[in-house]
């Protein structure tokens, strides 16, 4: 039976983004924080570093990490 293609591409998602931003201790953002991201831009790795790192320059948005 074949993976279960969403959590097959979150986990994907997930590797590539800590492969940029670092663990949660470099960067500050926790797992959730990443899959959430990825959830809301359709798994694109690109677009949730993007987004997480324009986030980080938000204090205001500190709640999300």
């Amino acid at each position: 039976m074949p993976p279960d293609r969403p959590t097959a591409q979150m986990i994907d998602g997930l590797e590539q983004v800590r492969n940029v931003l670092g663990d949660q201790e470099r960067s500050g953002f926790s797992d959730q924080a990443i899959k959430d991201a990825l959830w809301e831009f359709y798994f694109d790795a690109d677009k949730s570093v993007v987004w997480l790192l324009g986030v980080s320059y938000h204090p205001h948005l500190d709640r999300l990490r």
